[in-house]
């Protein structure tokens, strides 16, 4: 009973009488403070498309929306014109009562003679002629000022026409039409008009006016009269006519060739252009202008009157029918004028319907209807039998060269059978390698190549099968694209495609390997996410549904110099509002591609698409920063200033086609490899808080040919003064001899003073503090030089600069203070903030993991006060972290200062756990470098001296020779007045 309710609904078709095709429409965005714009009007100018909003000023349409072409204060809205002058386009406004021309930046306003009919217009020879209101005179502006050409017979009325490239004055009085040529005032030709009003139109061919009754009415040069519409529902540019059908569908007619065109609209159409020449209609509408493109149709309503979603399958009958069939119980036959809707309440149609002669079969899914149904367009459906028990549900249905249809099932493998047995339903099926149909699951397409090889591939990978022999290439032993569609060109080489691209086979009279499966390399086809759902062969072009995109490979270009050139339909041109469904791309007989989306059915008019120019565009770039916009000069390098380091890169182009292109680019700093972009229309690039450096800007242009355009800009982004090191280096230098020199006449000064006033000391005392006034004037600059090599090092990295100065100001703050009071000893309060601040500096700069130990502030406080030998623990410290630490590749960095107070002395203990001194003493840094230690030793050496109870500076022996230990222990009663 269910099956007969299947058939009966199969026998039967509504019929829908609604407009079965709409030309594609792209609705362009107005800027933000024109959302609520209304009486929009459009106006051509050469190859210029205007927008003047109802809120006034005018905006240029190019490849990238809209642009602002004229103030809001001038308020055009009445008429444009272009001539040319001097090689100059000045763009021609017409106000109420006034003319603006525009050139470049210059605007001039030009007031109009009362008695010009402003309305009454026509460029001809690059001059702009007007009527009187009278239509007794004649004036012409010809780029400077408006002036009276002739007087005219005041027994007339005048109108103009644009006729081809020529603008004639036509006169007329009556049914009378007189075309006068404008250069020397002669009549041309006459014609007489039934019931005449205005003229519209004309050409060799035809005329279109308005008669008394406001009817537009057409004349044929062979007299005949034909009714176009009333005045209030149509409107004329040049040969073309637009009507409103219905609420939300208006037609466009070629008044020449009678040809409809149907848009989807429901707004008000105020005036309109169309593009001859790129096949494009361009509407001024009540809320926003829109573009509708001639070559690409949608189907809206394809099921059930009311949508087009989830067409899983398209198919073409021997009368050039569309069959679609839905994944939602919906079948529907696609005719020039109408839609006839079959009742299918119960079949879910998939992808792999198959056209044979006069009968069309398809693959369905179901509880119980589920498998292969076939059917024509006048008999009965009927279920194709199968040699099974439970129906076989699938997704592909292929012919081969030997007329062998093969069906790809869901779970059961590859099934064959001959077309004749198809025919017949005598149910005659084989299974494929039936033992191992595990191995390849949902078979989604099947293809043959010129060898007689077929192809079977699923969601596991490839099935290749001839002479009952089957090859099968998994997944997971080569690099395949989880194929979902698949066809074979009349070059003989295999296409596949899935995830990731598209793939393909160039086959021989070998065995296919794994390895013969190459992918198609092209921006458009390799993101890692990129999915090919369907491929059709449409004459020498491969045909690639890409989910947003649909893509023409040029076949022959392919396969006869290897150039990968691929057409595409522009982003305004498809407008799609879901992606592109699986293996639902069809080349019907008369050159027409039909592929759907998930919620829309088209049809591409490939051929007159093909033939549309395709200009190539020449891009501009410019760089805009906060006070400056500069061009960038293709190969040519842009300097900047080291402050514009924040900038955005704007893309601009124009060609008459008004489409974007896709484009790719990379910002690339020269250290950096390159990397590319997604595929996109973007026409604006920031980029922000970018380093100091040199940088390649890459732009790809992908042309409608095909070709791919490739630009470099090369930009310079120099490093501020503190980034260079040589400035650090000069500033240091100064800064050393500044304060090399204070201590030197320092310490000259107090050298005379001394032996002025101790010259009865003994001499052993005078060696002594001469010995130590020597190493102490090595000591202090050679601290100096450390801490601004550690300073220079840090600046260039360019972080924490300012911790970093104030760090080391606070250290030379003491070094100072030592040296102004002629000391070489200080309190170990200063000594322990000299090592503070040099730990902190490594942690900032070079050790950045470094982990300390350190006594507690509680502990110091306690000795603050006790004198101890300047720098005996930060060179010991300083020593550890630049020639243990630092030298040692892999953390852990450990630093431990152990401290120990006593009743008589303190000991400390400076542990690490480095390279050693063993291997530390090898690198060229230890010695070059060893001067602090060398020198502090020195200085302990003289106060040892005059002293009973020593300093003891001892290195202890690490049998691992990993680390060092250093042990100082100082005497609580210590003197370090040697003169006294």
């Amino acid at each position: 009973m269910r099956l007969l309710t299947v058939f009966i609904g199969f026998c039967y078709g509504i019929i829908l009488q609604a407009q079965v095709e709409y030309s594609n429409t792209y609705v362009y965005p107005l800027p933000q403070d024109n959302d609520n714009a209304f009486n929009i009007y459009l106006l051509k100018s050469y190859d210029n498309i205007y927008t003047i909003p109802y809120t006034g000023g005018m905006y240029k349409i190019d490849n990238q929306n809209e642009k602002i072409f004229c103030s809001k204060d001038l308020n055009m809205r009445r008429s444009i014109k272009s001539i040319n002058k001097d090689d100059s386009t000045f763009e021609i406004l017409i106000n109420k009562k006034s003319l603006v021309y525009k050139k470049d930046s210059i605007t001039k306003v030009l007031n109009i003679p009362d008695d010009i009919n402003i309305h009454n217009n026509v460029v001809y020879d690059d001059n702009l002629y007007f009527l009187s209101i009278k239509n007794d005179k004649l004036y012409v502006y010809n780029g400077l000022n408006i002036k009276l050409v002739k007087n005219l017979n005041t027994n007339y009325s005048y109108s103009f026409c644009k006729i081809n490239e020529s603008s004639f004055l036509v006169k007329n009085k009556g049914d009378k039409v007189y075309l006068i040529e404008l250069d020397n005032f002669k009549i041309k030709k006459e014609f007489s008009l039934k019931n005449f009003y205005s003229l519209w139109y004309f050409s060799d061919s035809s005329i279109i006016y308005i008669n008394n009754n406001k009817d537009f009415i057409k004349k044929h040069n062979n007299g005949e009269y034909k009714f176009i519409g009333k005045e209030d529902n149509a409107q004329i540019y040049n040969q073309w006519a637009l009507r409103r059908i219905n609420s939300k569908t208006i037609k466009i007619t070629n008044i020449e060739t009678e040809r409809d065109y149907f848009i989807d609209t429901d707004s008000y159409i105020f005036n309109f252009i169309v593009d001859e020449k790129n096949k494009a209609v361009y509407l001024g509408t009540g809320q926003r202008p829109m573009k509708s493109f001639l070559y690409i149709n949608k189907i809206p309503n394809t099921f059930d009157n009311v949508t087009s979603n989830s067409c899983f399958t398209l198919a073409e009958d021997n009368k050039g029918n569309i069959w679609a069939g839905s994944y939602n119980k919906y079948l529907s036959v696609i005719k020039k004028d109408t839609i006839v809707s079959k009742q299918v309440s119960n079949l879910k149609f998939l992808i792999g319907s198959i056209s044979l002669g006069d009968t069309i079969y398809f693959t369905t899914e179901g509880d119980t209807e589920g498998g292969i149904w076939g059917m024509t367009s006048e008999s009965k459906p009927f279920l194709v039998k199968d040699n099974s028990k439970k129906r076989v549900q699938g997704f592909y249905l292929f012919k081969s060269s030997k007329n062998k249809i093969y069906y790809g099932t869901s779970k059961r493998g590859l099934w064959e059978i001959d077309e004749k047995d198809l025919k017949s339903n005598n149910g005659k099926w084989s299974i494929i390698d039936e033992n191992q149909t595990d191995k390849l699951v949902n078979i989604l397409t099947i293809t043959e190549d010129k060898y007689g090889r077929i192809y079977f591939a699923g969601t596991l990978g490839i099935g290749i099968y001839k002479d009952n022999k089957t090859k099968y290439f998994l997944a997971k032993d080569s690099v395949l694209p989880k194929p979902i569609c698949s066809l074979t060109d009349s070059y003989g080489t295999v296409w596949f495609g899935g995830k990731g691209g598209v793939y393909y086979i160039t086959p021989n009279d070998k065995e296919i390997e794994s390895i013969d499966l190459k992918k198609l390399n092209h921006p458009f086809l390799n993101h890692k996410d990129t999915f090919t759902t369907a491929l059709s062969i449409n004459q020498n072009y491969l045909i690639v549904a890409n989910q947003n995109r649909m893509l023409a490979l040029d076949l022959k270009k392919f396969h006869e110099s290897k150039e990968i050139n691929i057409k595409y339909l522009t982003s305004q041109e498809t407008n799609f509002t879901s992606t592109t469904e699986q293996n639902t791309t069809l080349t019907a007989k008369d050159g027409s591609v039909w592929f759907s989306t998930l919620d829309m059915i088209y049809r591409w008019d490939f051929n007159t698409w093909l033939k549309l120019p395709k200009p190539k565009i020449k891009p501009k770039l410019q760089l805009i920063t906060k006070d400056n916009n500069i061009e960038l000069i293709k190969a040519k390098k842009t300097r900047l200033s080291s402050f514009d380091n924040t900038f955005k890169i704007t893309l601009n182009y124009s060609t008459p086609d008004k489409l974007p292109r896709y484009i790719q680019y990379a910002f690339q700093n020269k250290n950096d490899s390159i990397e590319w972009s997604e595929i996109n229309t973007k026409s604006e690039f920031n980029f922000q808080n970018l380093k100091a450096g040199d940088y390649t800007f890459h732009l790809k242009i992908f042309e409608l040919n095909g070709s791919t355009s490739y630009y470099k800009y090369f930009i310079v982004i120099p490093k501020f003064l503190h980034e260079l090191w040589y400035f650090w280096l000069i500033v240091g230098a100064v800064i050393i001899t500044i304060v090399s020199y204070i201590i030197y006449t320092h310490q000259n000064a107090k050298t005379k003073l001394a032996n002025w006033e101790l010259e009865k000391e003994k001499v052993n005392k005078q060696l002594s503090q001469l010995q130590l006034t020597s190493i102490s004037n090595q000591f202090r600059p050679h601290f100096l030089l450390n801490t601004f090599n550690s300073l220079g090092a840090y600046l260039e990295s360019g972080s924490y600069e300012e911790t970093v100065l104030d760090t080391m100001g606070k250290s030379i703050n003491i070094l100072f203070s030592t040296a102004k009071k002629e000391k070489n000893y200080h309190s170990l309060k200063k000594e322990w903030q000299l090592v503070k601040n040099l730990i902190k500096i490594y942690q900032l700069v070079y050790i950045k993991d470094l982990k300390t130990k350190v006594p507690s502030k509680k502990q110091i406080k306690l000795i603050e006060d006790l004198n101890i030998p300047f720098g005996i623990l930060q060179i010991p410290i300083e020593n550890a972290l630049l020639h243990g630490l630092h030298n040692k590749p892999t953390p852990p960095y450990l630093l431990k200062v152990l401290l120990e107070n006593n009743e008589s002395e303190i000991i400390f203990r400076i542990i690490d756990n480095g390279v050693g001194i063993q291997k530390a003493g090898t690198l060229s840094n230890v010695r070059k470098n060893g001067t602090g230690l060398k020198n502090l030793n020195k200085i302990i050496a003289v106060f040892n001296q005059y002293n009973y109870n020593k300093i003891i500076f001892a290195f202890i022996e690490n049998p691992q020779k990993e680390g060092t230990e250093i042990k100082i222990i100082i005497p609580k009663n210590f003197n370090y007045e040697i003169n006294s």
